[in-house]
C-alpha cells in the first residue's frame, strides 16, 4: 500500500491520535523518513501490558481477580503471586494503593527497557569487551516481507505520553482515606496504695503535781 499523506493520516488516527497529532506524525514520515507509525504502534501496544487501574470484574479490580480466578475454580487456595496478593489485602491494604504500587513498577520496567532498547547504559558494557567485538542492537520497523527498513529511535522519550490515563506514567493523586487509629495499649492501672497508717493515740495528759503545803 502506498504510504501516502491521506493514507497514514488514516493510519494515525486510527491508532488513536488526533487530527492535529495525525499530520504532524505525518510530516515527520514523509519529511524526515522518521518511523512514526511503527513508534506509536509499538508503545500503543506495549501499554497495553500494563494493569488497567480501571477495569473491574465484578466487586474486584480485573488485575486482581486474574491472579485469583484459577485457584477458585479448584477449591484450591492461592499461592505465589496470589497468594501473597491475598495475605497483603487480608492486612487491611487499600486495593487501590496496591493497583497503584504495580502499575507505577511496570511503568519503570517499560521505561527501563526502552532506554535499553535505545543503547542507555551500554558503554560500560562494552568498556569490558575487545574493542573489535561491537555489540550493540536496535528496535527496527520492518516492511512487508520481514526485512529491517528504520530504526525506531530515543523511544524512551515518548513511553510516557502513550500513557492512557494521561499522567505520564505518574500514579494517581488520591486523597487518603481516614483510618481508625489502632488501640492504644492500656497503661497498667498505678499498684494500690498501701492504707495509711493508724494516728498514734495522744498520749494521756499527766496529772498536774500535787502543791506543796
Amino acid at each position: 500500500m502506498a504510504r501516502d499523506q491521506a493514507t497514514l493520516e488514516r493510519a494515525f488516527i486510527a491508532l488513536g491520535e488526533t487530527t492535529q497529532d495525525a499530520r504532524a506524525m505525518v510530516r515527520a514520515e514523509l519529511e524526515r523518513n522518521s518511523p512514526q507509525l511503527a513508534r506509536v504502534a509499538f508503545l500503543k501496544l506495549a501499554w497495553q501490558l500494563i494493569i488497567d487501574e480501571d477495569a473491574r470484574r465484578g466487586d474486584e479490580l480485573a488485575w486482581i481477580e486474574s491472579w485469583l480466578r484459577w485457584p477458585r475454580t479448584q477449591g484450591k487456595p492461592a499461592t505465589g503471586v496470589g497468594g501473597a496478593i491475598e495475605r497483603v489485602l487480608a492486612s487491611g491494604a487499600d486495593p487501590d494503593d496496591l493497583t497503584d504500587i504495580v502499575r507505577a513498577m511496570q511503568f519503570d520496567l517499560l521505561f527501563n527497557l526502552c532506554e535499553t532498547l535505545d543503547e542507555q547504559g551500554l558503554a560500560e558494557l562494552r568498556a569490558g569487551v575487545p574493542e573489535d567485538l561491537h555489540i550493540g542492537w536496535r528496535l527496527y520497523e520492518v516492511n512487508a516481507g520481514g526485512a529491517p527498513t528504520r530504526a525506531i529511535e530515543s523511544l524512551h522519550e515518548s513511553v510516557g505520553a502513550y500513557d492512557p490515563s494521561g499522567r505520564e506514567g505518574e500514579p494517581r493523586q488520591r486523597a487518603a482515606k481516614k483510618t481508625k487509629p489502632a488501640p492504644s495499649a492500656k497503661k497498667p492501672a498505678p499498684p494500690a496504695k498501701k492504707p495509711a497508717a493508724p494516728a498514734k493515740k495522744a498520749a494521756p495528759a499527766k496529772k498536774p503535781a500535787a502543791k506543796k503545803r
